[in-house]
């Protein structure tokens, strides 16, 4: 029996993986990771896009990657790999391998001819198991990040100043004088 089982994420179980996912984006909450999985996770067989784990034998998640099915302009259908994740303080390497497996036996599912693959930037993240079962480095991946969009809606005035005291009754009819 293998080690690793690689198989498509649920919508219902995305937060079995979000210890993954954190991994490589510390800062996501986990209603956002659940609302993407949602987003990417598609009823159509074979899925053009989804998202695949690697589980090792108890269960538990140790690796992920997000893909879809895209056009390239020189090469036709290609797979696009996203958020390449193995995290096994053990073995790792296994955990690269599984996934690699799945990623080749994927695109030719879907009748693509090429994958790409985007890892992650930390040392021990599997590129050079990638490079072992095949893939070649082909480019450099440039990323340019923008703020989030402010709101098209005038923000609502705020009520931070107190209403005004009423007058004193002699500011009002001046200083009351016998007659």
């Amino acid at each position: 029996m293998a080690l690793y089982r690689t198989r498509l994420l649920s919508r219902e179980e995305a937060y079995t993986a979000y210890p993954l996912i954190r991994h490589v984006a510390p800062g996501l909450r986990l209603a956002a990771w659940n609302r993407l999985a949602s987003a990417i996770n598609a009823a159509r067989r074979p899925p053009r896009r989804g998202i695949v784990i690697a589980e090792h034998r108890a269960a538990r998640p140790v690796g992920l990657f997000c893909y879809s099915q895209q056009a390239d302009l020189q090469r036709g259908k290609v797979l696009w790999v996203s958020h390449f994740i193995a995290f096994d303080l053990l073995d790792g390497e296994g955990v690269v391998a599984a996934l690699s497996r799945h990623l080749d036996d994927l695109a030719r599912e879907l009748g693509c001819v090429a994958i790409e693959c985007v890892v992650c930037d930390p040392p021990g993240n599997g590129s050079e198991t990638l490079v072992a079962a095949g893939h070649r480095r082909a480019g450099t991946l440039l990323v340019k990040e923008f703020p989030p969009a402010r709101s098209e809606v005038a923000p609502r005035p705020r009520a931070t100043l107190k209403p005004p005291r009423p007058a004193s009754v002699s500011a009002i009819a001046g200083p009351l004088s016998k007659a």
